[in-house]
């Protein structure tokens, strides 16, 4: 639809009233000009107004343009003389841009980015409840009907409802010291790297760490040596649930309801990246120009070492992550599925975030 008035936040030219206001105490009425075709994403870039793109429809006052910028009269030479004749509509010199902006439009830029971080929360919200659906923990008959449930959701569901059952017998706090996690140490023989992973396992769930075990064995997999280290008795405080560790072949008793998952593209991924909600502030998020990938990378920073990258989760246009530990690849099929929503991101990053890594620099092992 054609708009009457000026594009600029704040600014009331054009509207019906300024312009019945002007004529009755005799000021000037602004004019307003269309952006010329190839110019539209530069006066876009320049006026920054989140809300909405630009359009060659649109108009943009004189207001917002400097005087030399605007040609208001003809010049023509008669009889040897130059007469001026005003011009009944003003027009805008070639390459002229909007640079003239007021506090007002200043604080409409700013209110327009609030409302519109405000719209985005609000409605990321919505489809995280919209996907989670109503639960009640404690029961086995909350899921409803045809409600659209994520992988990570309907594992946190089971694990509050586990927790709730369980409520009554508390586990042991010596036994807790005889739990063993899988120290898995990963080589990099190009700059002597070895990076350590533990992850802490409950109890005697053996199967969950023999499986990773085999995971991280196989060289073919990965693009640098791997060594496995015994297990170790080092109690870490992460936990990976038995829940993100299910395999194909083996369904549990959540995949059993026959839940319909959402369907997620790399769009709404991309359109989504900034709201996502992020484990500490120690995590960004990084897009490519061109929207070729969007990564959520870990930084830690020191007097010694400077800014490091120890972690990072990466979509290069697709929805399936790729994690990363010190600039490493590491294939952790457990957590590398395909995300159906913006809660499976946020709880991934979660879990990488969980994830116990510490980076040693040794001598090359061959």
């Amino acid at each position: 639809m054609t708009s009457h008035s000026c594009y600029v936040p704040g600014c009331k030219s054009g509207y019906a009233s300024n312009i019945r206001k002007a004529r009755q105490a005799g000021e000037n009425i602004p004019s307003l000009f269309h952006p010329p075709e190839h110019m539209v994403q530069l006066w876009d870039s320049i006026i920054q107004r989140n809300d909405r793109n630009l359009h060659q429809c649109d108009l943009v006052c004189s207001l917002h343009f400097k005087e030399e910028d605007i040609e208001r009269y003809y010049t023509h030479i008669i009889d040897g003389q130059v007469v001026r004749i005003e011009r009944g509509n003003p027009k805008l010199r070639k390459g002229a841009v909007p640079s003239v902006f007021s506090c007002d439009n200043l604080k409409g830029l700013r209110a327009t980015r609030r409302s519109r971080a405000l719209a985005q929360r609000r409605s990321l919200e919505k489809k995280r409840k919209l996907t989670a659906g109503d639960y009640a923990v404690g029961t086995s008959t909350h899921f409803k009907k045809g409600v659209t449930i994520s992988r990570h959701d309907r594992a946190s569901i089971q694990i509050k409802e586990e927790q709730n059952s369980d409520s009554e017998e508390r586990p042991n706090p010596a036994l807790t010291e005889g739990m063993k996690s899988p120290l898995f140490e990963v080589f990099n023989t190009s700059d002597h790297c070895r990076t350590e992973l533990y992850g802490l396992l409950a109890g005697n769930k053996t199967e969950a760490s023999a499986e990773i075990k085999k995971t991280l064995s196989c060289r073919s997999d990965f693009e640098f040596p791997i060594s496995l280290a015994e297990e170790t008795t080092k109690i870490t405080g992460n936990r990976i649930p038995e829940t993100m560790l299910c395999r194909p072949n083996e369904p549990n008793e959540v995949d059993t309801a026959k839940l319909r998952v959402s369907a997620f593209t790399y769009s709404e991924l991309l359109e989504y990246a900034y709201v996502i909600p992020l484990p500490s502030s120690l995590w960004a998020v990084h897009k490519q120009p061109r929207d070729k990938y969007v990564a959520f990378v870990h930084m830690t920073y020191s007097t010694v070492d400077g800014f490091k990258t120890d972690r990072g989760v990466v979509f290069e246009e697709t929805c399936e992550p790729v994690i990363f530990f010190y600039s490493h690849r590491v294939r952790l099929p457990q957590l590398e599925k395909k995300v159906t929503c913006v809660g499976d991101v946020s709880n991934l990053l979660q879990e990488v975030d969980e994830f116990h890594a510490v980076c040693l620099f040794v001598d090359c092992v061959k």
